[in-house]
């Protein structure tokens, strides 16, 4: 892909509007994150527009389909936004951010748990080696994959029994928010926590695949 100015800061902005949008409590809140996710988009779509913007014409026919449907979906916030929008919502913002990052769609428990633990060993070693970039570019992996992972447990793909996805839930808003803070702020602690809370998961997930294939 040639250009999306600052594709890192870009994928960081979707990730964390998506966030925004999972975590909103209120009409207030989720039309607020719902207007501001608006924004970012066409601000993508704008530049993406940008003669200058050598990109795939693949990519960009797709990137404004998907801007469409942001759009049609935030200018009917006025009838009522339902569970199913945000989930639209936030997993288009997660489509973009997986190829802005240059990831994929995790698709089983295994996958999951693999680039869990995958993503787990980047950000260890990247901050032992004291190497912003890296630390940066995983964090954001790391936030993508935890909104995907709580997206399919909240859809029961994991085939789990209510405690333990709703255990899986508690981990992924506890990890996305120790997540953004290690990102704006390169804290320690929540690095500490983000490497536990996926190193339990990654039990957790590998267990459901157990159960998958014996089934």
């Amino acid at each position: 892909m040639s250009d999306i100015t600052n594709k890192d800061n870009r994928a960081f902005e979707l990730l964390q509007a998506a966030y925004n949008i999972d975590q909103a409590k209120t009409d207030r809140e989720l039309i607020s994150a719902i207007d501001k996710n608006l924004l970012l988009w066409v601000d993508i779509e704008t530049n993406v527009k940008n003669k200058k913007n050598n990109l795939p014409e693949s990519f960009k026919k797709n990137l404004f389909s998907h801007s469409d449907m942001i759009k049609k979906v935030t200018f009917a916030k006025n009838i009522k936004i339902d569970e199913k929008d945000k989930d639209f919502l936030i997993r288009t913002n997660l489509t973009l951010c997986e190829t802005l990052l240059d990831t994929q769609g995790y698709l089983t428990p295994k996958d999951n748990a693999e680039i869990l633990l995958t993503t787990t060993h980047k950000i260890a070693d990247a901050y032992d080696t004291k190497n912003e970039k890296a630390l940066e570019i995983n964090l954001n992996k790391n936030l993508n994959l935890w909104l995907d992972i709580k997206a399919n447990a909240k859809m029961n793909k994991y085939n789990l029994n209510d405690t333990q996805t709703n255990a899986i839930i508690e981990l992924a808003n506890n990890s996305t928010t120790a997540t953004i803070l290690a990102i704006k702020e390169k804290n320690l602690t929540a690095l500490k926590a983000i490497l536990n809370y996926n190193l339990t998961t990654c039990e957790t997930l590998l267990t459901a695949h157990e159960m998958e294939t014996n089934i």
